[in-house]
C-alpha cells in the first residue's frame, strides 16, 4: 500500500511517497521518493497549483493496483486547523490561506481519503509513538523553524484544544509592550524583524541566531539571506565570541518559554526538533539555562520537578511520519 505525504513548512513543501505493508507501522515503511519545493508562492492560487502538481506527479509515477494502490493523501501543515476535516481557519506561514477548506478541496479533486494534521502535532505523533518521547504520559514537542511548532501529550493522549490552537507557541508574548499598536495590528507574516521580537517567534525560533549575529557583527555580508543557522554554527565552532554570546542569549530566551510552558502543564519531558536541534551545543545550552531557571529561590522552594530535555530522533522526516500516522489513525488501514 502506498501513501502520498506532504509537509507544508514555512520555507518549503516537503513530499514523499510512503510504501507500507499491511499491519506494519508507518515508521517501518519506506519512502520510494522524497523531495521538496521551495515556498515561493505569492497567493493561494499558486499554492494550490503547486500542491496539485506534486500530487499528480506522485500519482502518475507510483500509482497502481494491489500492493501498489494509492490509499490517500496525508498532510502536515504549519498552521492551526481542524484535524478531523482539514479546515484551516488560521493561515500559519501561508498568510493567504485563512479559512481554507483544504481537506474538502483535496478529497473532491482526488476522490480518495485525505488527512491533514498540524505540523507540531504530526512531529509529536512520530516522536511519541516511535521516538524520543515514547513511553511518556505527559510530554511536549517543540519544533524550531521559522516559528515554533508545539504539541502536547497529556495523560497519554494528543491534546489539541477545542479549536486546534494548543501548541501555537510562535505567538507567545515576549517583551511585548502592549502600547505598541503597530505590532498588535499586524500578523507575524507582515512584521519586520524588530516587531517580531515581541513574540517567541522572534526571540526563540531558529532565525534569531543568524539575524542577531549579523545585526551585532562588524562584518559585512553581501547576501544576508545566505547567512543561515548552518553558517552561524560554523562561526560558533570557530570560537567566535559574538556567536557564543548570541547562542547564550537564544538559549535563555528559549529556556524561559520552556519553563513557562512547564509551569502551565507540567511535562515529564520536552523534545526539541527542527534543523538546528542537531547541534549538541544547542541542547546543552538549553538544558543549562532551564536548570539555572529552576534553581531560582521561588522554584527551589516549591521543588518544581526538572523535566527531561531530549532531541527529537526523526529530524526532517518527523512531520512526514507523523502525518502518515494520523492518516492511518483516522482510516485504520
Amino acid at each position: 500500500m502506498r501513501l502520498i505525504v506532504l509537509d507544508y513548512g514555512g520555507s518549503a513543501i516537503k513530499y514523499g511517497l510512503l510504501e507500507r505493508k499491511t499491519g506494519v507501522e508507518p515508521v517501518e515503511g519506506r519512502f520510494l521518493e522524497k523531495g521538496s519545493v521551495p515556498n515561493t508562492f505569492a497567493d493561494q492560487e499558486a499554492f494550490l497549483a503547486a500542491t496539485y502538481e506534486l500530487i499528480d506527479g506522485l500519482s502518475a509515477r507510483w500509482g497502481g493496483t494491489g500492493e501498489e494502490e494509492l490509499l490517500g493523501i496525508a498532510v502536515s501543515y504549519c498552521g492551526e486547523l481542524d484535524h478531523k476535516t482539514g479546515y484551516i481557519p488560521s493561515p500559519g506561514a501561508y498568510y493567504y490561506n485563512r479559512n481554507l477548506q483544504f481537506g474538502d478541496l483535496l478529497r473532491e479533486r482526488y476522490r480518495m481519503p485525505v488527512s491533514i494534521e498540524n505540523d507540531g502535532n504530526a512531529a509529536m505523533l512520530a516522536e511519541w509513538k516511535y521516538g524520543a518521547l515514547k513511553g511518556y504520559e505527559n510530554a511536549c514537542m517543540m519544533v524550531l523553524g521559522s516559528g515554533i511548532a508545539g504539541a502536547f501529550i497529556i495523560n497519554g493522549e494528543l491534546f489539541t484544544g477545542k479549536h486546534g490552537y494548543a501548541g501555537f507557541l510562535s505567538t507567545l508574548f515576549a517583551n511585548l509592550d502592549s502600547r505598541d499598536q503597530t505590532v498588535l495590528d499586524k500578523s507575524l507574516a507582515g512584521m519586520g524583524t524588530k516587531q517580531k521580537e515581541g513574540f517567541s517567534a522572534g526571540v526563540a525560533a531558529s532565525g534569531f541566531l543568524a539575524k542577531t549575529y549579523l545585526e551585532r557583527s562588524e562584518e559585512t555580508c553581501s547576501d544576508p539571506d545566505a547567512f543561515d543557522g548552518r553558517a552561524f554554527f560554523e562561526k560558533y565552532h570557530e570560537g567566535d565570541p559574538l556567536a557564543a554570546a548570541v547562542l547564550d542569549e537564544f538559549a535563555g530566551n528559549f529556556a524561559r518559554m520552556l519553563v513557562n510552558t512547564h509551569l502551565t502543564v507540567e511535562m515529564e519531558a520536552f523534545a526539541i526538533g527542527g534543523g538546528i536541534s542537531a547541534q549538541d551545543v544547542l541542547l546543552e545550552k538549553i538544558r543549562e539555562k532551564v536548570h539555572e531557571a529552576l534553581q531560582l529561590p521561588l522554584f527551589a522552594f516549591v521543588q518544581l520537578p526538572e523535566p527531561e530535555i531530549v532531541r527529537a530522533v526523526y529530524g526532517n522526516d518527523a512531520n512526514l511520519i507523523g502525518a502518515a500516522e494520523w492518516f492511518f489513525t483516522l482510516y485504520q488501514k
